[in-house]
């Protein structure tokens, strides 16, 4: 007697836990959640008996008897990333409109999962980043510091806004642009520009086609700002580019690959956020180029 109260005590806790778990999927995920609901998916188990394998005329559980397995919807598909498939979802991604993993949230930031500037974690990580984070910043910057020192407020604007348009800029065909067509790019508009300044019209021209293609998109990215209302000297721009001219020649040490200052911007650009448009009033003895 001892015995059978004891198994209908332990069979009684088994069904109310199950319970406990079914009505908080229920209150989670209503009627319309596919996971469950949709009898494709997991049976169509609406019902307490089928979720819990027990049915009310069966013979008494024993404690020698074994769990009876659960229907696949009891594995509770639903907390599970959406992005990796292996980890729970615990973080709201508003680019996505779904809960995702920490995990896929630090590493798939603003890479595979575009943030929006007011997602809660990407201005968390910002502003509070991890210790190797601030240590490859801290490297980054010392490495750059020495070509964008003699930089103003303004041109130091200005220079992460052009470096914006060098990250965006994908060239044609096979070709892949490195540092070197960067380089190329910047001294060949500078020196127009210089040129310009002077009061004689003449175009320098990249040789590379990568280079050409980037100087193209440059121009058309600061006819568009001044279309826009925007302020932006051709005298800064020249000395803007210069500082990009030097920092994609000399970031690079021996050994290092040939994209290495432009994966240093990259970087910067990822922990600045977006760099906000130029709109600055004329400062005293500009060049202003036609």
């Amino acid at each position: 007697m001892i015995r059978l109260r004891s198994s209908l005590i332990a069979r009684d806790v088994l069904l109310v836990f199950r319970q406990c778990v079914y009505l908080s999927a229920l209150h989670r995920y209503p009627a319309s959640t596919p996971h469950l609901t949709s009898t494709k998916s997991c049976g169509g188990f609406r019902n307490f008996s089928a979720f819990t394998g027990l049915q009310p005329e069966s013979r008494p559980w024993h404690a020698g008897d074994s769990l009876p397995a659960p229907p696949p919807c009891a594995k509770l598909s639903w907390m599970l990333c959406p992005s990796c498939g292996q980890r729970k979802a615990r973080r709201a991604c508003p680019a996505l409109a779904r809960t995702i993993c920490p995990m896929c949230c630090g590493t798939k930031r603003l890479t595979e999962i575009q943030c929006p500037a007011d997602c809660v974690y990407l201005s968390s990580a910002r502003e509070h980043p991890a210790a190797v984070v601030r240590r490859q910043q801290a490297r980054d910057v010392s490495r750059l510091l020495p070509t964008i020192r003699h930089l103003t407020e303004r041109q130091y604007q200005l220079f992460f806004l052009l470096h914006s348009v060098i990250a965006r800029h994908t060239p044609q065909g096979l070709t892949r642009l490195v540092d070197g067509d960067v380089e190329e790019a910047a001294r060949a508009l500078a020196a127009t520009l210089e040129t310009a300044g002077r009061g004689v019209i003449y175009e320098h021209t990249p040789t590379a086609p990568p280079a050409q293609a980037l100087t193209a998109e440059i121009r058309s990215m600061l006819a568009r700002i001044r279309e826009q209302g925007a302020t932006v000297y051709d005298g800064e721009t020249a000395i803007v580019l210069r500082a990009i001219e030097r920092g994609a020649r000399e970031v690079k040490v021996s050994g290092e690959s040939d994209t290495v200052y432009m994966e240093l911007i990259a970087r910067l650009l990822q922990a600045n956020g977006p760099p906000p448009s130029p709109t600055w009033p004329a400062p005293a003895g500009t060049v202003i180029a036609p």
